[in-house]
């Protein structure tokens, strides 16, 4: 199962969607706090969530599932300004993130991420 996390209900609906059309079983959050919940619950394969959202954020949703030690992947996308390269590329190498995507990206490139990430095992690291 995939998780998507956003607080834009247009993004959420476009990226459902999408998924399903691909035959991937999907549910949806409405921000950082809803999502770690859910991925506590039902455990999806992957989570994939914008960075700016209120409250708990895409960086400290993905922190916060290699913390607990969830088997869950992570994508995180944004547009905004807080997602700068040093910042993805720390996350990325702490092993957090399986992907990340500033906006605008290359839908052909997020889809390759996520098929990759639903085919690849599940790795928890320290």
């Amino acid at each position: 199962m995939i998780l998507i996390a956003d607080d834009e209900p247009l993004i959420v609906k476009i990226l459902a969607a999408a998924l399903r059309a691909k035959g991937h079983e999907v549910a949806t959050a409405k921000d950082g706090a809803e999502a770690l919940e859910a991925v506590r619950k039902s455990k999806p394969d992957l989570v994939i969530s914008d960075v700016s959202m209120p409250g708990l954020d895409g960086f400290e949703l993905a922190r916060a599932i290699h913390n607990e030690q969830l088997e869950t992947k992570c994508i995180l996308m944004s547009g905004g300004t807080d997602f700068d390269d040093v910042r993805i590329r720390d996350q990325t190498e702490s092993l957090v993130l399986t992907a990340a995507f500033k906006k605008p990206f290359s839908v052909a490139d997020f889809f390759a991420a996520i098929d990759r990430a639903m085919e690849e095992p599940a790795a928890l690291s320290r």
